[in-house]
């Protein structure tokens, strides 16, 4: 399916489904820059809320220092630019088999195609709650398809979360390929373990 062009912002605080917003909307935001585009059920694990920093009042989930297996490449000047990727295999270290590497998104029932809850154009570089999700204290995994419950903090509240259709579980893709259904009842700490891709904590739940 295709995704709706809409204005909306991130910080907006309003719930879904209320998908009008009347406040300033940075450019980004805007409908000319979020046009219809392909929507995906999946989205690569950015980390956990706090990045690298692990400071919850400094969020750097949508930055290069985000903690995840996927995160926003660096930009390389020149003619054309160029992306240089800032994670590989090697700075997983702990474990391919302890990370996610990518998982289902949560796109509240009713609500596909609409920017707000993190479901734009795939491809878009716009707002990474369009490919990437987090996971962690701030960011439980969605309890179903009819969970509204916000994420804590920062901003883009329903569009961060990992969530599934499928019964107290989500699936997700791991680091060394496996896939493997995670309860959506996981502690937070255990959680973050696992989006996290160098703690270097143990992870402590069994599945």
């Amino acid at each position: 399916m295709l995704s709706l062009a809409e204005n909306f912002e991130s910080a907006d605080a309003n719930p879904p489904p209320n998908f009008t917003y009347s406040g300033s909307v940075q450019a980004r935001f805007g409908a000319p820059n979020n046009p219809p585009g392909a929507c995906g059920d999946y989205a690569a694990c950015v980390g956990d809320f706090r990045g690298i920093a692990n400071n919850p009042n400094s969020p750097q989930w949508f930055a290069i220092t985000a903690n995840g297996a996927i995160v926003l490449a660096t930009v390389v000047t020149g003619t054309p630019p160029q992306f240089k990727s800032n994670t590989r295999l090697a700075v997983i270290t702990d474990g391919t088999s302890s990370t996610f590497l990518a998982g289902e998104k949560h796109i509240p029932m009713k609500m596909f195609g609409h920017p707000k809850v993190g479901d734009g154009p795939l491809y878009s570089g716009a707002w990474t709650s369009y490919a990437g999700r987090i996971a962690g204290l701030e960011d439980p995994l969605a309890r179903g398809p009819s969970d509204l419950t916000p994420s804590v903090s920062g901003d883009g509240f329903w569009a961060r979360k990992f969530g599934s259709y499928h019964p107290n579980v989500c699936q997700f893709v791991f680091c060394d390929s496996s896939v493997r259904a995670i309860s959506t009842t996981i502690d937070t700490t255990n959680l973050r373990r696992l989006a996290v891709r160098d703690d270097g904590e143990t992870i402590t739940f069994s599945e």
